[in-house]
């Protein structure tokens, strides 16, 4: 199936995954599907890239995963200029007093740095400010150009049948017509909070849906608006994210894209009704004074959230991204964790389909990603938390010693914002999947979780470490489209047997040689086996002497 016959008429009969949902999800689960050469096809209701932004932040994991996918530059300067500054400002109000800034480096920075002096920021990619409107526009012309998609808008999904084998989804165009059924290997709901799949296979979600705080609990209304005047007020103090602090009213406002429009956060007075709102008045509010106000689009949307879906597979059903886990957005961590699900999901269709993968592969994808999803919930209500707590004196504001004085507890509390809103490291780096069926683990205790502190690690089920080799080479960049087996051990392993039997499987297993001196303490052991999804299945001193029973161990083929 050509990408050109999909997109131009009927969708086919068959094809071996079925996508829903054409967000950054679901075309990233395309992007990676046709790396592996799967047969597949996209299909949503929508009529192109959202036009309203949601997400404006794509974390330093997520920026990993699009190295591999050769998207990462591309991102790096798809949204804002490669040298507006990305900072977060707090002011009293968007044309008040500057109070405090958190610097960030600018997205030509971010391109150039070499991997070496990240602080606490071990990667290869720095995570990037770039506005979702943007973001789905590359993904979505990257996917439609790529082999093996069959991308189909304005196309709903009515329903489906799972008969253990395969799914039968009926898909009829949004503005009505002829309904066609596509038979599919698996279905995947990347559909978002309103999941078509997730209704029909009957998987509800569970956890916190009203937590009440100052700011990002209860009501909240998202403007997208162009103002001329507000880009005066910022001129010689751009920044990406301006904090509004003072009694009057709390707000966030977003640079989209680095001119003239912006996206302002505000949250809804318990006794306001958000549909009455004039978004022109409040943002009069916001920015201190009278600014001409184009209005684009207004949303109202729920802060306060904590939901994970109480299954991720069921039968030939499985869930990403919203549709597997809602978000408060607070860390930006709900876009970028459905990413990190389609990475962890898509090598694992592609082996069921390609026949290398066992029969309980793909359902460990559940025992693994429903857990991150908890963590990572939880992480962003605890940075609400801290964030529905930030003080907002009464004399913000003011002149003389009290107005300085106020504004001084605030700098004192951005410190502490800095480290915990927007240092979160761990939760980006230091995701583990403790427990898994296709993880051997090698008796090592784990490292503490943080939100803030990410412990490099070669662990069985964590991430492999970045560290460069001679020639200044991120490791990621030498690992291949499937398996990698690392061997630091200088000729002191064969590793001939096992991959002998890694190629009677039809199993794609790289293999590279890496001088022990260049091995960084954080690997532990001569020999590390990673996943395509770049963490780590296995590691020793010595390989294992029955291939057949290690691969059936780490692809899914002991149920």
């Amino acid at each position: 199936m050509s990408n050109v016959e999909a997109v131009a008429g009927r969708l086919p009969s068959r094809t071996e995954v079925l996508i829903v949902g054409a967000g950054p999800v679901g075309l990233t689960l395309s992007l990676e599907l046709s790396r592996y050469g799967i047969d597949h096809v996209l299909v949503s209701d929508g009529d192109g890239p959202s036009a309203h932004p949601k997400c404006n932040t794509t974390n330093a994991r997520s920026m990993e995963h699009f190295r591999r996918l050769g998207l990462s530059r591309a991102l790096r300067f798809g949204g804002l200029a490669e040298n507006y500054p990305t900072d977060i400002v707090y002011l009293t109000r968007l044309g008040g007093e500057e109070i405090g800034r958190i610097r960030f480096p600018t997205a030509r920075q971010a391109a150039e740095h070499d991997g070496r002096r990240n602080g606490p920021w071990l990667t290869p990619e720095l995570q990037h400010r770039i506005s979702q409107i943007f973001l789905e526009r590359i993904l979505l012309d990257e996917a439609r150009g790529r082999p093996r998609a069959g991308i189909f808008l304005q196309r709903r999904l009515l329903d489906y049948r799972d008969d253990g084998t395969g799914v039968d989804a009926v898909v009829q165009p949004v503005e009505g017509g002829e309904s066609q059924v596509v038979r599919s290997r698996w279905i995947i709901g990347c559909d978002g909070a309103r999941s078509a799949v997730r209704r029909v296979a009957g998987i509800a979600y569970e956890g916190e849906s009203g937590a009440d705080r100052p700011m990002f609990g209860g009501t909240m209304v998202a403007t997208y608006y162009r103002s001329r005047r507000l880009a005066e007020l910022f001129a010689g103090r751009e920044g990406f994210m301006y904090w509004t602090v003072n009694p009057d009213i709390r707000s966030v406002t977003v640079a989209i894209d680095g001119k003239d429009s912006f996206l302002t956060h505000i949250q809804v007075p318990a006794e306001a009704s958000p549909e009455a709102m004039d978004p022109r008045d409040f943002l009069r509010h916001v920015a201190g004074e009278d600014i001409d106000v184009e209005i684009m689009s207004s949303a109202v949307w729920n802060a306060g959230l904590r939901l994970v879906a109480r299954e991720l597979v069921k039968g030939r059903a499985v869930l990403a991204g919203d549709a597997a886990h809602l978000f408060t957005p607070t860390g930006g961590f709900g876009m970028n964790t459905g990413i990190d699900d389609v990475a962890n999901l898509a090598w694992k269709l592609a082996a069921d389909v390609q026949g290398w993968g066992g029969p309980a592969l793909v359902a460990s994808y559940d025992a693994e990603r429903r857990p991150i999803a908890h963590r990572n919930t939880l992480a962003a209500s605890e940075v609400a938390d801290i964030l529905g707590a930030f003080p907002v004196p009464d004399a913000i504001e003011g002149a003389g010693v009290a107005g300085e004085q106020a504004r001084e507890l605030v700098r004192d509390a951005i410190a502490h914002v800095a480290v915990e809103e927007f240092g979160t490291v761990g939760v980006q780096l230091g995701a583990r999947y403790e427990g898994s069926p296709i993880v051997v683990p090698d008796g090592t205790p784990p490292p503490a979780d943080s939100r803030t502190r990410y412990v490099p690690t070669a662990r069985p089920g964590s991430r492999l470490p970045h560290f460069l080799l001679d020639g200044g080479v991120p490791v990621f960049d030498r690992l291949g489209i499937g398996l990698t087996l690392l061997d630091f051990s200088d000729g002191g392993a064969d590793p001939r047997p096992l991959l002998e039997t890694a190629r009677a499987r039809g199993i794609d297993v790289a293999y590279v040689a890496i001088a022990s001196a260049e091995r960084p303490a954080s690997i532990g052991a001569d020999i590390v086996l990673v996943r395509p999804d770049g963490h780590v299945a296995w590691r020793g001193d010595r390989l294992p002497d029955d291939g057949d029973a290690f691969f059936d161990r780490i692809l899914g083929w002991l149920c």
